[in-house]
Protein backbone atom coordinates (compact mmCIF):
# COMPACT_ATOMS: atom_id res chain seq x y z
CA UNK A 1 0.00 0.00 0.00
CA UNK A 2 1.42 3.43 -0.92
CA UNK A 3 1.73 6.18 0.94
CA UNK A 4 -0.80 8.01 -0.80
CA UNK A 5 -3.57 5.26 -0.50
CA UNK A 6 -2.66 4.94 3.11
CA UNK A 7 -3.78 8.16 3.99
CA UNK A 8 -6.80 7.60 2.09
CA UNK A 9 -8.02 5.25 3.96
CA UNK A 10 -6.75 6.28 7.60
CA UNK A 11 -9.29 9.42 6.53
CA UNK A 12 -12.49 6.84 5.93
CA UNK A 13 -14.76 5.99 8.45
CA UNK A 14 -14.16 2.43 7.84
CA UNK A 15 -10.36 2.86 9.43
CA UNK A 16 -11.33 5.47 12.30
CA UNK A 17 -9.58 5.37 15.64
CA UNK A 18 -6.68 2.74 14.14
CA UNK A 19 -3.61 4.18 13.49
CA UNK A 20 -1.40 3.98 10.24
CA UNK A 21 0.32 1.12 11.52
CA UNK A 22 -2.44 -1.58 12.80
CA UNK A 23 -3.76 0.02 9.59
CA UNK A 24 -1.01 -1.68 7.69
CA UNK A 25 -1.05 -5.03 9.74
CA UNK A 26 -4.55 -4.60 8.87
CA UNK A 27 -4.57 -5.20 5.25
CA UNK A 28 -2.01 -7.50 5.34
CA UNK A 29 -5.25 -9.66 7.21
CA UNK A 30 -8.00 -9.04 4.94
CA UNK A 31 -5.89 -9.52 2.07
CA UNK A 32 -8.13 -6.57 0.09
CA UNK A 33 -8.50 -7.35 -4.07
CA UNK A 34 -7.69 -4.39 -5.81
CA UNK A 35 -8.77 -3.71 -9.45
CA UNK A 36 -8.28 -1.31 -11.87
CA UNK A 37 -11.09 -0.59 -14.12
CA UNK A 38 -11.08 1.83 -17.40
CA UNK A 39 -13.95 4.66 -18.46
CA UNK A 40 -17.12 3.64 -18.97
CA UNK A 41 -16.72 -0.29 -17.85
CA UNK A 42 -19.11 -1.86 -15.22
CA UNK A 43 -17.82 -2.81 -12.15
CA UNK A 44 -21.22 -4.68 -11.49
CA UNK A 45 -24.75 -5.79 -12.95
CA UNK A 46 -27.97 -5.55 -11.63
CA UNK A 47 -28.52 -8.89 -9.88
CA UNK A 48 -24.24 -9.82 -10.06
CA UNK A 49 -22.94 -11.36 -6.55
CA UNK A 50 -21.47 -8.60 -4.21
CA UNK A 51 -18.50 -9.57 -3.51
CA UNK A 52 -17.68 -7.61 -0.60
CA UNK A 53 -16.95 -4.12 0.70
CA UNK A 54 -15.93 -1.32 -1.82
CA UNK A 55 -13.77 1.48 -1.46
CA UNK A 56 -12.55 4.25 -4.40
CA UNK A 57 -8.89 4.99 -3.66
CA UNK A 58 -8.82 6.35 -7.54
CA UNK A 59 -11.43 7.60 -10.18
CA UNK A 60 -15.40 7.83 -10.18
CA UNK A 61 -18.08 5.96 -10.16
CA UNK A 62 -21.95 6.23 -11.09
CA UNK A 63 -24.69 3.91 -9.89
CA UNK A 64 -27.65 2.70 -11.94
CA UNK A 65 -30.84 1.77 -12.03
CA UNK A 66 -33.69 1.21 -14.57
CA UNK A 67 -36.84 2.74 -14.23
CA UNK A 68 -40.37 1.12 -15.34
CA UNK A 69 -39.53 2.23 -18.86
CA UNK A 70 -36.35 0.13 -19.24
CA UNK A 71 -34.72 3.31 -19.11
CA UNK A 72 -31.15 3.33 -17.00
CA UNK A 73 -31.05 6.33 -14.70
CA UNK A 74 -28.01 7.82 -12.11
CA UNK A 75 -29.08 7.27 -8.73
CA UNK A 76 -25.88 8.51 -7.35
CA UNK A 77 -22.56 9.39 -8.18
CA UNK A 78 -19.25 8.43 -5.62
CA UNK A 79 -15.40 9.35 -5.86
CA UNK A 80 -12.27 9.02 -3.97
CA UNK A 81 -12.45 7.53 -0.34
CA UNK A 82 -16.32 6.73 -0.97
CA UNK A 83 -17.37 3.09 0.45
CA UNK A 84 -19.89 1.61 -1.28
CA UNK A 85 -21.82 -1.94 -1.97
CA UNK A 86 -21.59 -2.14 2.20
CA UNK A 87 -25.28 -2.66 2.07
CA UNK A 88 -26.10 -5.41 -0.73
CA UNK A 89 -22.64 -7.07 0.83
CA UNK A 90 -24.52 -7.92 4.17
CA UNK A 91 -28.04 -8.33 3.21
CA UNK A 92 -29.14 -12.05 2.95
CA UNK A 93 -29.17 -12.21 -1.09
CA UNK A 94 -25.41 -10.94 -1.68
CA UNK A 95 -26.52 -9.46 -4.96
CA UNK A 96 -26.21 -6.15 -6.62
CA UNK A 97 -29.56 -4.36 -6.91
CA UNK A 98 -28.47 -1.86 -9.42
CA UNK A 99 -25.61 -1.53 -12.20
CA UNK A 100 -22.26 0.05 -11.33
CA UNK A 101 -20.37 2.00 -14.00
CA UNK A 102 -17.28 3.77 -13.92
CA UNK A 103 -16.82 7.28 -15.48
CA UNK A 104 -13.28 8.15 -14.81
CA UNK A 105 -10.48 5.53 -14.76
CA UNK A 106 -10.97 4.03 -11.24
CA UNK A 107 -8.91 1.53 -9.04
CA UNK A 108 -11.44 -0.30 -6.41
CA UNK A 109 -10.19 -1.86 -3.11
CA UNK A 110 -12.41 -4.55 -2.38
CA UNK A 111 -12.43 -6.48 1.13
CA UNK A 112 -14.94 -9.75 1.48
CA UNK A 113 -17.29 -9.48 4.23
CA UNK A 114 -15.75 -13.05 5.47
CA UNK A 115 -13.42 -10.29 7.49
CA UNK A 116 -15.81 -8.71 9.16
CA UNK A 117 -18.13 -12.11 10.12
CA UNK A 118 -15.74 -14.72 11.63
CA UNK A 119 -13.24 -14.47 14.03
CA UNK A 120 -9.95 -12.99 13.62
CA UNK A 121 -7.19 -15.52 13.84
CA UNK A 122 -4.94 -13.20 15.88
CA UNK A 123 -7.66 -11.72 17.92
CA UNK A 124 -6.18 -8.31 17.23
CA UNK A 125 -7.99 -4.99 18.71
CA UNK A 126 -7.91 -3.11 15.62
CA UNK A 127 -9.97 -6.16 13.56
CA UNK A 128 -12.65 -5.68 16.61
CA UNK A 129 -12.45 -1.58 15.75
CA UNK A 130 -12.93 -2.37 12.18
CA UNK A 131 -15.75 -4.30 12.78
CA UNK A 132 -17.35 -1.71 15.09
CA UNK A 133 -16.95 0.91 12.76
CA UNK A 134 -18.77 -1.21 9.69
CA UNK A 135 -21.74 -1.27 12.22
CA UNK A 136 -21.70 2.20 12.61
CA UNK A 137 -21.51 3.26 8.64
CA UNK A 138 -24.36 0.15 8.27
CA UNK A 139 -26.45 2.43 10.83
CA UNK A 140 -25.74 5.81 9.68
CA UNK A 141 -26.96 4.86 5.84
CA UNK A 142 -30.05 3.84 7.82
CA UNK A 143 -30.71 6.47 9.40
CA UNK A 144 -30.10 8.57 6.56
CA UNK A 145 -32.73 6.35 4.34
CA UNK A 146 -35.09 7.11 7.15
CA UNK A 147 -34.14 10.64 7.09
CA UNK A 148 -35.13 10.39 3.24
CA UNK A 149 -38.84 8.40 4.12
CA UNK A 150 -39.05 11.53 6.10
CA UNK A 151 -38.45 14.25 3.59
CA UNK A 152 -40.04 12.29 0.65
CA UNK A 153 -43.70 12.29 2.77
CA UNK A 154 -43.52 16.52 2.51
CA UNK A 155 -45.04 17.33 -0.81
CA UNK A 156 -43.10 20.66 -2.27
CA UNK A 157 -39.77 21.87 -2.50
CA UNK A 158 -39.74 24.13 -0.23
CA UNK A 159 -41.41 22.42 2.14
CA UNK A 160 -38.38 19.42 2.08
CA UNK A 161 -35.79 22.41 2.16
CA UNK A 162 -37.65 23.29 5.28
CA UNK A 163 -37.99 19.92 6.98
CA UNK A 164 -33.95 19.35 6.60
CA UNK A 165 -32.96 22.70 7.96
CA UNK A 166 -35.39 22.75 10.88
CA UNK A 167 -33.99 19.49 11.53
CA UNK A 168 -30.70 20.32 11.85
CA UNK A 169 -31.42 23.86 14.33
CA UNK A 170 -32.90 21.55 16.60
CA UNK A 171 -29.94 18.69 16.22
CA UNK A 172 -26.81 21.41 16.55
CA UNK A 173 -28.89 23.90 18.78
CA UNK A 174 -28.22 26.91 16.36
CA UNK A 175 -29.91 28.89 13.84
CA UNK A 176 -26.58 28.88 12.15
CA UNK A 177 -26.57 25.21 11.24
CA UNK A 178 -23.86 23.12 8.90
CA UNK A 179 -25.61 20.84 6.51
CA UNK A 180 -22.73 17.83 5.18
CA UNK A 181 -24.10 17.39 2.18
CA UNK A 182 -23.36 18.72 -1.56
CA UNK A 183 -26.12 20.49 -3.50
CA UNK A 184 -26.39 16.97 -5.85
CA UNK A 185 -26.34 14.95 -2.51
CA UNK A 186 -28.76 17.56 -0.91
CA UNK A 187 -31.16 17.14 -4.00
CA UNK A 188 -30.95 13.57 -3.66
CA UNK A 189 -32.06 13.53 -0.19
CA UNK A 190 -34.90 15.30 -1.03
CA UNK A 191 -35.50 13.67 -3.93
CA UNK A 192 -35.64 17.26 -6.58
CA UNK A 193 -33.94 18.22 -9.58
CA UNK A 194 -30.29 19.98 -8.66
CA UNK A 195 -31.42 23.36 -11.11
CA UNK A 196 -34.98 23.15 -8.92
CA UNK A 197 -33.46 22.90 -5.71
CA UNK A 198 -30.59 25.48 -6.07
CA UNK A 199 -33.79 27.73 -7.79
CA UNK A 200 -35.69 27.24 -4.68
CA UNK A 201 -33.31 28.13 -2.23
CA UNK A 202 -32.26 31.81 -3.62
CA UNK A 203 -36.08 32.11 -3.63
CA UNK A 204 -36.28 31.77 -0.22
CA UNK A 205 -32.92 33.73 0.42
CA UNK A 206 -34.34 36.53 -1.69
CA UNK A 207 -37.65 36.10 0.80
CA UNK A 208 -35.47 36.76 3.42
CA UNK A 209 -36.21 33.43 5.00
CA UNK A 210 -32.83 31.74 5.25
CA UNK A 211 -29.17 32.83 4.06
CA UNK A 212 -26.29 30.38 2.93
CA UNK A 213 -23.19 29.76 1.69
CA UNK A 214 -22.29 26.58 0.44
CA UNK A 215 -23.14 23.90 3.21
CA UNK A 216 -23.66 26.66 6.07
CA UNK A 217 -27.50 28.00 6.04
CA UNK A 218 -28.49 30.84 8.56
CA UNK A 219 -32.07 30.77 9.58
CA UNK A 220 -33.29 34.96 9.09
CA UNK A 221 -37.13 33.70 9.86
CA UNK A 222 -37.65 30.72 12.07
CA UNK A 223 -41.69 31.37 12.04
CA UNK A 224 -41.97 31.83 8.01
CA UNK A 225 -39.48 28.45 7.82
CA UNK A 226 -41.69 26.71 9.85
CA UNK A 227 -44.60 27.76 7.96
CA UNK A 228 -43.35 25.91 4.73
CA UNK A 229 -43.59 22.30 6.30
CA UNK A 230 -47.63 22.73 6.72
Amino acid sequence: MDKENLNLLLNIPLFENISGEDVVSLLDCLQPRVRTYQKDEFIALVGDKVEGISIILEGRIEVLKENLLGQSVVVARFGRGAIFAEVAAFSKASIWPSSVRVIEDAKIMTISTNHFTGQCAQGCSYHRQLMFNMLHILADKALVLNRKVDFLSVKTIRGKIAAMIVEAVMAQRSSTVHLPYTRETMAKMLNVARPSLSRTLVQMKEEGILDFQRSQFVVLDEERLKRELV
